[in-house]
């Protein structure tokens, strides 16, 4: 079976092929977080934060990625924000960018910001599931990618 996987930015399709698993594009203000978690494994250990919004007016994408760090400031070599689009200046996406980690889909957090709801580790895309080269669609800022599966 082959997948399509399509970016809007080059840089989204280079870190998705490095292996980077990114939320959905976060609000300016992202709601429903309070008390909830994000678990992530490095080696064998969990590492969990629980989000604290008691007023209920919302986190900003900086607010999570320090309540993440906070938790564990090893994280900061694995959990950033990324702004991808033509100016960087479209919504950001938390990206879990290490490799070795691994976010667990136990975190109640996950539909929130759009992670899976299954563990996912980070790992490079093996490069005999990419079938040919990444290319641009002529009609349009996307960048594409065809994946063996």
């Amino acid at each position: 079976m082959y997948t399509i996987k399509s970016f809007n930015d080059p840089l989204a399709l280079q870190d998705y092929l490095n292996g980077a698993l990114l939320s959905k594009p976060l609000n300016k203000v992202v709601t429903g977080l309070h008390g909830l978690t994000l678990q992530i494994r490095a080696g064998n250990t969990t590492i969990t934060t629980m989000f604290s919004d008691p007023t209920g007016a919302g986190l900003s994408p900086k607010q999570i990625l320090d309540a993440v760090l906070a938790t564990d400031p090893k994280l900061a070599a694995a959990v950033v924000l990324k702004s991808y689009g033509y100016t960087h200046s479209s919504s950001p996406q938390l990206a879990l960018v290490g490799i070795g980690y691994k976010l667990l889909g136990a975190g109640t957090a996950n539909p929130i910001l759009g992670f899976p709801n299954t563990d996912h580790e980070i790992s490079e895309i093996d490069e005999e599931s990419i079938q040919g080269s990444p290319f641009v669609n002529p009609m349009g800022p996307l960048y594409h990618v065809v994946l063996h599966s």
